[in-house]
């Protein structure tokens, strides 16, 4: 949470979070970042649609 609210701070765009599958970890950071997130989606990452319910902007 500190990296990506930095990242806001220094004018970033959004918050890359690759590797990260877990819903409630990504819901999370989705939910106290104040600019869009990005997951990569691989095995084990949830459906696209469970991920825009989780609040992720961006799916890459």
């Amino acid at each position: 949470m500190r990296r990506g609210k930095a990242y806001a701070s220094a004018g970033a765009s959004g918050f890359f979070i690759p590797g990260l599958a877990v819903p409630g970890q990504i819901g999370r950071i989705a939910a106290d970042v104040p600019i869009p997130v990005n997951v990569m989606v691989m095995e084990g990452v949830p459906s696209n649609d469970e991920l825009a319910r989780l609040g992720v902007a961006r799916i890459s």
